[in-house]
């Protein structure tokens, strides 16, 4: 990790079921202020265990990410 690296944070839930994807992470910006780069990533159950078998994010982020 370096110094000016910025998080990569996935949320997973069913509340983003029939939601816009690109608009699914506005609320979290809107009232976060983390004080560094954050890219939100917000997931219905399904789409995140989809997406682990993808080449993406979330394979990186279950192999070195911390879970919270």
């Amino acid at each position: 990790y370096e110094r000016d690296s910025d998080v990569d944070l996935i949320i997973v839930g069913d509340e983003f079921k029939g939601k816009s994807v690109l608009k699914r992470a506005v609320p979290f910006y809107l009232e976060w202020d983390l004080g560094c780069p954050v890219d939100i990533l917000c997931y219905t159950p399904e789409e995140f265990e989809s997406k682990k078998r993808q080449v993406s994010i979330v394979q990186e982020a279950l192999k070195e990410g911390i879970e919270v």
